[in-house]
Parts: C-alpha cells; structure tokens; sequence
C-alpha cells in the first residue's frame, strides 16, 4: 500500500504529504486524528522517539511513546522541509482535516482502493442491506497491534507504545496470526525432548531469564538509552 504513492495513476490532493500521513499511521498505531495534527515538538529525531498525548487519552493525559523505525525518520526527516509556524508536521494536512476531516478520510479510502482492498460491504437482507466498513486508516492500528504482539512484545510494553489498556488492545486490536500460535504450541510441545539439553545449560538460561524479566519491565526510554549505550560501545570498540 505505501508502494501505491510511487505510482503517477494515484492522484491525490497534496500527495507527498498524505504518503508520510500513511507511513505515520502504519508504523506507530497513531488513529487518523493525531497522525493528521501531529506536532514536531512531539518528535525526537535524535532520540528515534514519538512522545504525544493522543486526544482520545487527553484527559487522563496517557501518552504515547513510539519508537521511530528507520524509514519513518527518513520520511519525517524530509518533511522537516515543510516545516511552518503552526508546528505541524503535515501542515496542508492538518489544516484540510481541521476544516474537513470527512475529505482525508475519503482520499485515504481512495488509498485503500487504489491498492485493491474491499473497504466496504453490504450486509443484511436484501430489502435492508447496508454498507460496513471493512479497511480504513484505522486498520493500521488493528495491523501495528497484532504484528508487535505476534514478534514477541510484551502486552505492558505495547499499551505504553499506544496508549491504551492491556484489556482494550487484547479484545480489540490484538490477533496474533495463526503461524505464530503454531510455532509456539510446537515450541512448548517440544520441550520435553529439549530437557537434556536445558539440563545442561540451566544456568545460561536461568541467566537470560532474568535478563528477559528485566528487559519486559523496562520502559521505551530505558530500553532506547540501552541501545544507544550498546550501540556508542561497539563504536568504540571497532
């Protein structure tokens, strides 16, 4: 889908920034409201950071911390270039939506088209049939969620990425993929031909245990200042 913004037969308004609208959404979980009003002063690029209050959590002031992938700094890098006194990081965007938000939502639907996914479909009786939704921008939430939790994220760590509840992401937005529930029944189907050679390195793997434990109560910053550390030693080391 994001390979469709390369083509010359999508024509879109304001096209270039509508593509880092739909790498925004896709690669941090943010709904089509924050990713369409987002603020530099939310962005760390040195950091690889997105730290932002979304309105849905405005009033408790939940924040979201959203590590930054290499392509989404490269995208926000470039949209540096637009940068105007509003702060906003998609300028033409955040100004189209405050006035018509009913407009970026159907270019994002023409998006989902272009790229050959069903948005809608009629349900119901043939007298009273009526149109549900099936993709939108908000699929991209749905997407982020299940593919962090099917790569192994912790719950905990993954409701402080999107700032929102344990009990929320499990009932709506996570479905881990058939393969990944596979792999693990065989995993733990396995381990009875495994224990000798657990047995053997019970205390290598008593040791990453608690490394594990440690890691999955770390916060986004502690864990991101780990890499950094990591990163500046092996530096060093070359």
């Amino acid at each position: 889908m994001l390979d469709c913004f390369n083509s010359s037969e999508l024509y879109l308004m304001q096209k270039e920034e509508m593509e880092v609208l739909f790498y925004i959404g896709a690669l941090t979980g943010l709904r089509l409201a924050d990713c369409c009003l987002l603020k530099w002063e939310t962005v760390y690029l040195n950091e690889d950071l997105i730290k932002c209050i979304p309105r849905k959590t405005k009033r408790i002031k939940r924040q979201a911390i959203i590590p930054l992938t290499s392509k989404l700094k490269e995208k926000l890098s470039n949209a540096l270039n637009w940068k105007t006194e509003d702060n906003y990081v998609l300028p033409k965007i955040a100004e189209r939506y405050l006035r018509n938000p009913d407009g970026i939502r159907k270019d994002c639907i023409k998006v989902f088209k272009f790229s050959g996914l069903d948005t809608s479909e009629e349900k119901g009786k043939l007298q009273r049939q009526y149109n549900i939704c099936r993709y939108g921008f908000h699929s991209f939430r749905h997407s982020f969620a299940s593919i962090m939790a099917s790569n192994g994220y912790n719950i905990t760590m993954l409701a402080q990425i999107l700032a929102d509840d344990t009990k929320t992401l499990e009932k709506y937005y996570i479905d881990i993929d058939d393969k990944v529930i596979k792999k693990t029944f065989n995993d733990i189907f396995l381990v009875g031909k495994k224990t000798k050679l657990i047995s053997e390195n019970s205390e290598r793997d008593k040791l990453i245990s608690e490394i594990n434990d440690k890691l999955n109560k770390m916060s986004i910053n502690s864990l991101i200042s780990l890499r950094n550390s990591i990163i500046e030693q092996k530096g060093s080391l070359q």
